[in-house]
């Protein structure tokens, strides 16, 4: 009987979104037959997103809560422990402000040591806090060195995390099932009822977490409040969860406009609400891919994008690029959604449609991108 390959990749967490979500859609498209894989995390789980890895078969580690420079020495004491305990033949890192999954795994000789860049972090060196800034810099280049491996979502990801190394980065692309994102007249017809919206009611649309808003809620709601000044029949859905959600459900009601913005919260069926969409509104601060861009642009809704979203994510022509940044930034989105709104509603169905095939040629397709993975697996561990 062939030895499986032990994997242990490291994420924070189980929450409702974020890596996990990437690695569920990688991992459901991949023959795990051959790998043992162990999840270990550092913060509190969500039960029913940890059950779905479970049901793949992979055995979970749930150490004490850490974040970033932030430890204390028990959680030291267990990756002591865990690598120890565990011969590893790979240690796969999604979290690059972790030194310790690395720093174990090398120096209890397991082979292969993948570091893999989710996001951008130009934010975090950048910090007003100049020891901080200091920590993370030099956090990122030990975690670095120690990696053997090193994956990014993207070029710019990949600039960021690993400086001098970004050259030897692989491209994974946080991919998804182009079909499931496609544009379906019945189920738009079937949400928007459900919301509430009628067929003359242009429904504007954002996805994104609700922590340090990253994500830029704040920008999108601002905006839209502009939009409501002007144009009565519109609505707004706001897809995501996370501790700022309440901060942004306030902001709504004091800005006037609670009774034309949906809050949802996280949703299992984001596929069905983005056929529902009608302009998708992304003004992120930083994205080291921007997957939920994809998933709108495949759906064919009409797409705002910031220019902090790197290229990699801008695969099809219904997409409009504008920064974020000073006072005319918000007047600047205004103009273009001006240009928008009169024919939004009128669009064909296979104008939606076609998207799927520039989406698929531009390489986001999961099935692809999951056999890079699982050759990254194999070829590291020879």
């Amino acid at each position: 009987m062939t030895k499986k390959i032990k994997i242990a990749l490291i994420i924070r967490g189980f929450h409702s979104g974020g890596i996990e979500k990437v690695f569920e859609s990688y991992y459901s498209n991949m023959d795990l037959s051959p790998y043992e894989i162990h999840i270990v995390t550092n913060m509190k789980n969500m039960p029913d997103r940890q059950s779905i890895f479970e049901k793949m078969g992979c055995i979970i580690h749930s150490l004490s809560p850490m974040r970033g420079h932030k430890f204390k020495w028990k959680n030291i004491a267990e990756y002591k422990q865990l690598f120890r305990e565990e011969k590893f033949d790979i240690v796969h890192s999604n979290v690059p402000d972790n030194l310790f999954p690395l720093y174990f795994a090398k120096k209890n000789g397991v082979p292969v040591r993948i570091l893999h860049a989710h996001n951008l972090y130009t934010d975090d060196f950048g910090s007003k806090n100049k020891i901080v800034a200091a920590l993370f810099r030099k956090g990122f280049a030990i975690n670095t060195s120690n990696a053997t491996k090193l994956v990014a979502v993207s070029r710019l990801a990949a600039e960021t995390a690993f400086a001098k190394r970004s050259g030897e980065a692989v491209i994974l692309k946080n991919a998804i099932n182009p079909e499931k994102f496609q544009f379906n007249r019945m189920t738009r017809e079937k949400i928007r009822k459900q919301l509430g919206v009628s067929e003359q009611e242009v429904l504007f649309g954002h996805i994104g977490r609700y922590e340090n808003n990253q994500k830029n809620q704040e920008f999108v709601l601002n905006l839209f409040r502009k939009v409501l000044d002007r144009h009565d029949n519109c609505k707004l859905v706001m897809i995501g969860e996370g501790a700022l959600r309440s901060k942004f459900m306030e902001m709504a009601e004091t800005l006037g406009i609670g009774e034309k913005v949906i809050f949802t919260g996280a949703i299992p069926n984001v596929n069905e609400y983005l056929s529902a969409m009608d302009i998708y509104l992304f003004p992120s601060r930083k994205e080291g891919l921007g997957v939920a861009g994809v998933e709108a642009q495949t759906s064919g809704v009409r797409c705002i994008f910031s220019d902090k979203i790197p290229n990699e994510a801008k695969v099809t022509e219904d997409l409009i690029v504008l920064g974020i940044e000073g006072e005319k930034a918000i007047s600047e989105w205004m103009e273009q959604i001006e240009i928008m709104l009169p024919s939004v509603l009128l669009r064909k169905e296979d104008d939606r449609k076609k998207a799927l095939e520039q989406v698929k040629t531009a390489g986001y397709d999961i099935r692809i991108e999951a056999e890079k993975l699982a050759d990254l697996y194999h070829k590291s561990k020879c």
